[in-house]
Parts: structure tokens; C-alpha cells; sequence
């Protein structure tokens, strides 16, 4: 067991799994802090202010009154505990403060889809303009020589320090700025860079977190504990939430729980729905993963199917990419939107994998389909959508509808098989969640019900705005392992500079169903942590 368990000097261990600490788990209870009434007055679910700038609050309109059915108490502890979660594991900036009765004091995203804002800068002096992306607002950024202005990214330049005397200049031409400059920068360098999205979450991690706490109306003093996302993802991205949540948890002595990104996703639906109980089925479909797992229990997922290649949502992200539309949103939303206008059986497009009877997916050879099905009409990408012909704004919502229709028909055979597969399993099984950001849409809402309705289980997908990438999830999971005692106690106070950090980049949920092994897949294995399942198995020996 050893070997599975990272030191705790510098990591978080997430499942508390070194034997030397066992006999002291009882003792790291008293770092959980009850909150009595008095101390913490109760709140609504609606945060007390909201952004303009680039910080969002989300709106829990949809959302508070599905939220408010939570989970009863566990009986060992009350349920007014009151856990920060933070979530750096992608492009996404997020924060929030939920009460372990199911109650969301606040949710805070920052997206960098609106943090950077692209300008044409022209140069006399080289007879060019240039694109930049202005970082924004202003009080969010680093001060130089006690100056504050404004840092652009120049493509390919780094940041430089523009001097006060352009800053009207700027801020004219920010306020003018083109929807066709702005998708022409996005279609150029879009997709997530690691180093730009790690400075990003550096500039923007202290005050969202900060925000989170002040729409709660609390401070660090007043949280039970902090849960960190810890993989998987990107690992300088990973690592700018767990350094902040390592700060907080050592200042004010506070346990602090490593959340596996996609159990967060899975586990978002408990809060959402009461009476979701263990064993149920989930589907996690994002940018970056396609999974099919049996959760049995809280750590004990067994997969059955995964993505071979590429994600749906990057398929659906790559598709409104050469379709030339709007990339200010994500793709997937932009595909459904248009794919309401087209015809989804113009295209001939053929379901992937059909050859294969497991639970695998493959959107790879979708994506190289609907690339050809483009070149084939003659449609220029570079041309956005807003400026082709009616005529050809028609074939591009075709192709939109046809990639849409064959994408998600992918997911629904998947489905049903992976449904027979888990009753086989678990009989008592009744539900099927589906969550990550591609649940959102709508259309793989209304296919997949009908999959589960076929199978008699019902479908649980939580609101919009807790499918993307939030802080709640994280939150939430922190709170569900905290019932069970998975935290690590407070790190030191002050640690070594070159502190190692416990980063999982590349760390699978469950293990890996015998029947759904694929010969079609070749993962690479290096560097790949044990699984979340096998860690809690281990730890329970």
C-alpha cells in the first residue's frame, strides 16, 4: 500500500492512506469546525452582488430550488459544516462556498473566454497592426513601480507594459472592438495553451476566491475545510488552485480534501437530487473525457467505457471551429443553436465504431467526416458565419445538425449498452447522471431520456450551470469525504520553496470493466496515477 500513497510533507493525500497516520485519524476530527447559528447567519442561495467584469456569479434562479433537496446529514455529522471548493483544472477560474446541508452560499466563475479581449493595435513605425489581447479589468492585474496599467499579450510576444499615454488609445479601441477581429483571434489561437491559462489562473485566483467568501458573507476563519481540485487536468493549471488552497488551509488550520475532477462532476448530482443513491450509472462527456462508469460507492467507480481518441466536446468544439461561428461560447452550444436550422439527415455521416460491441467512444473519425463534408461544399472557415451567403449559412447549419445527430446517436448506443452491462452488475440501479459542460445541451438531454425511459431508469442531470466546470462540484465531493474522514489534516505553516505538490494530471476514476476493453485503444501509461478506486480499496485494508 505504500507505494500508492504519496508523503504529506508537501502533497495532499486525498484519501488519507499512510499507515503511520491511521491511528491519528480520529484525532484530525477536531479540525472540523461546527458552525452554530448564531455565528453564521443563515442565507439564501442568490449571491448578495453581481460581476460586470469578467467574474461571474452564477445565476441559481434554475438552480436553488433543485439544490435546496439535498442530501439529508449524515449521522456522525451535523450538517452545518462549510467547505470552500476550487476548481483550476482547465480554463476555468472557479470558487464557491456550499454548507453540507446542500445549502450554496456562493459560486464565482471566472472564464477566460472573458478575461482576454483581443484589440488591433496600429504601428506607424512598422506600418502594421498587430492583434494583442488586453488582460481585464485592470484592478485585477499586478502593479509595476506602483504604476497600474494594462499588460497585453501580443501573439506571439509576451506580456509588455503599455505606458499610460496609450491607455485612451486602448480603451477606444477595446469599445470598438469587431465581433469579426475578436472570432478571427479565437479561430487562430483557440483551444487551451497550458502556460497562458496557468498565468491566467494566477491573475485571477486570489479575487475570485475572495469574492466566493464575500458573497457567502464569511471569511477563511468561518470555513470547516477546503477541497481542491487535484487531478485530473492540466498540471500548471492544477497547481495554482491547490498552492491557493494550501495557503488558506495552512493560515487558518484547516483540513483540506484533493478532489478527482470528474467524481466531482458525478457527484454534483446528489446535491441536486435527494434521492440519488448509491449504485447509479454515470456519463461524463466534456471537452476532454467521454466516460461510462458504475458508481457503486463514494471512491468506488468501475468503468465501462471511455473515449478512444477525442472527446465529444471536442468534436462539437472543432466542428463550430470550421463552421466559422461565434467562439465567444462554447462550441457545443453554438453547434445546437445552429443545428436547429438544418436538415440533420443532408449529410451522410456514419456513426463511429459500430464494429465494436463495447462501450468505448471514438469521435475522431467523426471529426476527419465532417472536415471533408466541409472542404466537399466549398466552405471557407475563415469567413464567419454572420458573413457567408443565406444559402451557404444553410449548408453550414446542414452539417451542423447532421455532426450533431451522429455524435449524439454515438452516445445513446453506448448508453443502452453500457445500461444492460451495469444491470447485469448492480439490478438495483435506477438512475443514469449525466454531467460535465456537454450535458448541458439540450438535444443530448432529450436523446439520452429517451435511452434511459427504454431501460426504466430515470435520467438526473444537474442545472446548466452546475454541468460546466464549478466550483460547487468540488465543494460538494470535499463534503461527501469529509462524512467519511478522506482529508488530510492542515499543511505546515511555512513550507520549502521547491515543494512538491500532490499533482494527478492523469488520473483515472475506476477501474477498467473486463468487458469493455477495447483492442481499438492504445493509452499511454506513464505517468498515470493509480485510480481513485484503487486508492480507496487500498486505503480500507
Amino acid at each position: 500500500m505504500a507505494s500508492l500513497a504519496p508523503t504529506l510533507s508537501c502533497t495532499i493525500s486525498r484519501l488519507n492512506l499512510l499507515a503511520e497516520l491511521s491511528h491519528n485519524h480520529h484525532r484530525t476530527i477536531r479540525f472540523f469546525r461546527t458552525l452554530s447559528s448564531k455565528s453564521r447567519p443563515q442565507k439564501s442561495f442568490y449571491p448578495r452582488r453581481s460581476f460586470k467584469s469578467s467574474f461571474s456569479s452564477a445565476n441559481f434562479e434554475s438552480t436553488s430550488s433543485i439544490c435546496s433537496k439535498a442530501l439529508g446529514s449524515n449521522p456522525v455529522f451535523n450538517d452545518n459544516l462549510v467547505v470552500l471548493g476550487i476548481e483550476t483544472s482547465c480554463d476555468d477560474t472557479a470558487a464557491a462556498v456550499v454548507r453540507s446541508n446542500g445549502e450554496i452560499l456562493s459560486q464565482v466563475v471566472s472564464s477566460q473566454l472573458t478575461i482576454f479581449t483581443p484589440i488591433t493595435l496600429w504601428l506607424p513605425s512598422v506600418n502594421q497592426s498587430l492583434i494583442f489581447i488586453i488582460l481585464k479589468p485592470e484592478r485585477y492585474l499586478p502593479q509595476q513601480g506602483g504604476k497600474a496599467g494594462y499588460y497585453l499579450r501580443g501573439m506571439p510576444k509576451g506580456f509588455m507594459h503599455i505606458e499610460p499615454i496609450l491607455r485612451p488609445l486602448l480603451l477606444s479601441t477595446t469599445k470598438g472592438i469587431s465581433d469579426l477581429i475578436l472570432q478571427d483571434l479565437l479561430a487562430r489561437y483557440g483551444g487551451v495553451a497550458p502556460k497562458m491559462a496557468e498565468e491566467a489562473h494566477s491573475q485571477v485566483i486570489d479575487q475570485v476566491v475572495q469574492d466566493a467568501l464575500d458573497n457567502a458573507n464569511l471569511t477563511e476563519a468561518d470555513l470547516s475545510a477546503v477541497a481542491v481540485t487535484i487531478g485530473p487536468g492540466l498540471s500548471l493549471c492544477l497547481r495554482v488552485g491547490v498552492q491557493k488552497a494550501r495557503k488558506i488551509a495552512a493560515s487558518y488550520q484547516l483540513p483540506i480534501v484533493g478532489v478527482h475532477h470528474m467524481e466531482a462532476h458525478a457527484l454534483i448530482a446528489r446535491l441536486c437530487e435527494r434521492d440519488l443513491q448509491f449504485p447509479f450509472m454515470a456519463l461524463l462527456i466534456s471537452g476532454g473525457h467521454n466516460l461510462l462508469v458504475l458508481a457503486h460507492d463514494l471512491g468506488h467507480y468501475l468503468q465501462l467505457g471511455t473515449t478512444i481518441d477525442d472527446a465529444i466536446g471536442e468534436a462539437y468544439d472543432k466542428t463550430a471551429k470550421w463552421l466559422g461561428l461565434d467562439l465567444r461560447r462554447s462550441g457545443g452550444a453554438a453547434i445546437e443553436e445552429l443545428a436547429r436550422r438544418g436538415d440533420a439527415e443532408s449529410i451522410n455521416l456514419s456513426v463511429p465504431m459500430k464494429q465494436h460491441k463495447d462501450c468505448n467512444f471514438s469521435y475522431a473519425g467523426l471529426k476527419t467526416q465532417v472536415r471533408l463534408a466541409i472542404e466537399s461544399k466549398n466552405i471557407d472557415a475563415g469567413i464567419p458565419f454572420s458573413s457567408a451567403s443565406i444559402e451557404e449559412q444553410g449548408l453550414r447549419a446542414d452539417i451542423a445538425a447532421s455532426f450533431q445527430r451522429v455524435a449524439v446517436l454515438h452516445l445513446e448506443e453506448r448508453c443502452e449498452r453500457a445500461i444492460q452491462w451495469a444491470l447485469e452488475i448492480e439490478p438495483s440501479i435506477k438512475h443514469l447522471v449525466v454531467s460535465g459542460g456537454v450535458a448541458s445541451n439540450q438535444y443530448v438531454r432529450a436523446r439520452l431520456h429517451e435511452v434511459v425511459a427504454k431501460n426504466s431508469l430515470q435520467l438526473v442531470c444537474p442545472p446548466p450551470s452546475l454541468c460546466t466546470d464549478n466550483g460547487v462540484m468540488i465543494a460538494w465531493t470535499g463534503i461527501e469525504n469529509f462524512r467519511l474522514g478522506r482529508f488530510d489534516p492542515p499543511p505546515p505553516a511555512i513550507e520549502p520553496e521547491d515543494c512538491q505538490v500532490d499533482l494527478r494530471p492523469r488520473w483515472p476514476l475506476g477501474e477498467e470493466y473486463g468487458r469493455g476493453r477495447s483492442v481499438a485503444r492504445s493509452m499511454r501509461t506513464a505517468r498515470i496515477h493509480p485510480s481513485l478506486t484503487s486508492l480507496t480499496q487500498a486505503s480500507r485494508h
